[in-house]
């Protein structure tokens, strides 16, 4: 299990409603969506600030913290999008999103297409707002 699923089983499994309704009250108030976005900012920060630890280069490393908020905001938002009584395992969702964002990459290197999933279609990352 990658660091993303940890994170997702550890920290937000079993807490579905509770972020929902969380989710709610930061829409509402643009003080919180502001406080939501530095929180997001100083993530990436500390995750490349890790990978320029482990050798990387800057320019990896920025970008690889930027896509792991990403990815993470993404399929918390899609998580919380979905029906509260059964939801599909954030941990499940997170390499679900991985395999998109891997067919996406690789869709500009290879000819075809890029496939859609078929629990949450590209569409619904853009109807969602990447909100969370």
């Amino acid at each position: 299990m990658g660091g993303l699923e940890t994170v997702a089983a550890n920290r937000f499994e079993g807490q579905h409603e509770y972020l929902r309704t969380r989710r709610t009250i930061i829409e509402a108030d643009d003080s919180l969506r502001e406080r939501e976005m530095h929180k997001r900012a100083a993530m990436s920060e500390a995750i490349s600030r890790g990978f320029l630890t482990r050798g990387f280069d800057e320019l990896t490393s920025m970008l690889a913290a930027q896509l792991c908020v990403s990815v993470f905001n993404i399929t918390l938002s899609c998580w919380l999008d979905q029906d509260s009584e059964r939801p599909q395992p954030l941990s499940e969702l997170v390499q679900e999103t991985l395999r998109v964002l891997q067919s996406i990459t690789q869709a500009g290197t290879h000819s075809g297409s890029v496939q859609q999933s078929s629990k949450y279609k590209t569409q619904h990352l853009i109807e969602s707002g990447h909100r969370v």
